[in-house]
């Protein structure tokens, strides 16, 4: 949890005991490839902090297809939208595409840290405005971009993602298909300056 204590700090002045107290809510929980750590259509009341692995968020598209919409990995939030005072539809799922640690902290417990806490209110807005940035930043551009564009500044801003997550689910957030990356890959591949040893 040392990631996590690191994370509350950048946050706002929390003193050691205040941390404990953070901290004893949370319920670790790991998840297999492929479990969900929330389902579209249903609630979980959780937000989670991800100590190991990665989960993809995405949605279902008309025809029931899953679209991947972007990735967490360690050190960052998935919340549960539910767990804030308005209840947005809950049309996304997270789901691990590797076996995943999570920090679990119950609607329930957060709730009960604003009247421990006196910072916590603050502390876990500026929380939630970070979780949306970065979800804002995470989604595919929904400009016109090429491929190979698309995959290369994924590459670029999320090189320890990409060698971890699965081909398929790659191109699912790429919006193309398994085989047009496997070959963009092997073109970009040939494309490598051979490295000649001395």
């Amino acid at each position: 949890m040392q990631e996590f204590v690191q994370y509350l700090l950048h946050l706002g002045t929390l003193s050691k005991q205040e941390i404990d107290q953070i901290s004893s809510i949370a319920i670790h929980r790991h998840l297999k490839s492929g479990e969900y750590f929330s389902e579209a259509g249903k609630t979980t009341h959780e937000a989670a902090f991800i100590l190991k692995g990665i989960l993809r968020v995405g949605s279902y598209t008309n025809s029931g297809q899953q679209t991947t919409l972007y990735f967490v990995a360690e050190n960052d939030f998935v919340i549960d939208m539910e767990v804030l005072p308005y209840q947005p539809p809950l049309s996304e799922y997270a789901q691990s595409v590797m076996k995943t640690e999570l920090a679990i902290f119950p609607a329930a417990g957060l709730q009960s840290l604003s009247s421990a806490i006196p910072i916590w209110d603050t502390v876990f807005k500026q929380i939630i405005a970070r979780t949306l940035l970065d979800k804002a930043a995470r989604i595919t551009p929904a400009v016109p971009e090429d491929a190979t564009t698309r995959y290369k500044d994924f590459l670029e801003h999320h090189s320890s993602i990409a060698s971890r997550v699965p081909l398929g689910i790659l191109a699912s957030y790429l919006g193309i298909t398994q085989q047009s990356l496997s070959r963009i890959r092997k073109q970009l591949a040939r494309r490598q300056p051979p490295h000649y040893g001395r």
